[in-house]
């Protein structure tokens, strides 16, 4: 075998060898981005709270309803539903959903390391995420899981209109 032929070779295993390291950054940043249903993590709580305006409250556009839906929901009352995300390690935390139009949105950090946001949504079928750092996870304490057709599993949420009984008390 010839110097030059040696060469050749020596470059080519080069190339060869950073393809794959590249193939294999792509492959675990798209197994990091994938949430894990086998990790638990810290408790997550969804609640709904009374009609009340805050900072970290959104106004909500179109969801996962379909006109029909809307239309049909059309006189019920939207309500404030509180997000509460708890992770010691988390340095951001967005939510993100059919109801933000799948844009980040900011979410204030509280005590006890927790993250929480209200939301006003009017009645309907919602699908969410939060994004931790960057990375899109499942709400761990809703066993609730939709496709939204993101690429990755959904938290979902259904929002029911009040009763009849509760509006008649306000």
């Amino acid at each position: 075998m010839t110097r030059n032929n040696l060469i050749s070779l020596i470059v080519l295993d080069v190339i060869v060898m950073l393809l794959s390291i590249g193939l294999l950054a792509y492959r675990y940043q798209a197994l990091v981005n994938l949430p894990v249903s086998s990790l638990r993590q810290p408790a997550n709580t969804i609640e709904t709270v009374p009609q009340k305006a805050s900072s970290d409250t959104i106004k909500s556009g179109p969801g996962v309803t379909t006109a029909e839906k809307d239309s049909a929901n059309a006189g019920a009352e939207s309500r404030n539903i509180f997000f509460v995300y708890r992770n010691s390690k988390a340095k951001k935390v967005d939510i993100i959903g059919d109801f933000t139009e799948w844009m980040p949105m900011k979410m204030t950090r509280g005590a006890a390391h927790t993250w929480k946001i209200t939301v006003t949504l009017a009645p309907g079928d919602y699908a969410y995420n939060y994004v931790v750092d960057g990375k899109p996870k499942r709400d761990p304490n809703n066993p609730k899981v939709c496709n939204a057709g993101r690429g990755f599993p959904n938290s979902f949420l259904k929002v029911k209109p009040l009763s009849n009984d509760n509006k008649k008390a306000e």
